[in-house]
């Protein structure tokens, strides 16, 4: 059994997330959504020559990664290995404790 109605806050979100997901995921993936980020200039004209003029302006098209490379950013920030020391400390000085409890 599938599920075939979804929250109509997800309705109204989820153009939102796949845009940031296609983000993340870099350049291929926004140049590969053609139309949907880079619209075509001429919509009217259908000829061949325009949609090679379509192909090179989206080959041109640069696209920096900054939301991905601010992901992968955050994401070292919170597994950095400071905050594994900090642990390391405390459960030794924890250990310490419990042994001199142990001893009196």
């Amino acid at each position: 059994m599938s599920v075939t109605t979804h929250h109509p806050q997800y309705e109204a979100h989820i153009d939102q997330w796949e845009m940031v997901e296609d983000c993340v995921l870099g350049e291929f993936a926004v140049k590969s959504r053609r139309g949907r980020y880079l619209p075509i200039p001429n919509r009217v004209d259908k000829s061949i020559e325009n949609k090679e003029r379509y192909n090179a302006y989206l080959h041109r098209a640069v696209f920096y990664n900054v939301t991905g490379r601010t992901l992968t950013g955050l994401t070292g920030q919170v597994f950095r290995k400071l905050q594994r020391r900090r642990f390391l400390l405390r459960l030794n000085l924890w250990m310490i404790m419990l042994m001199a409890q142990a001893l009196v």
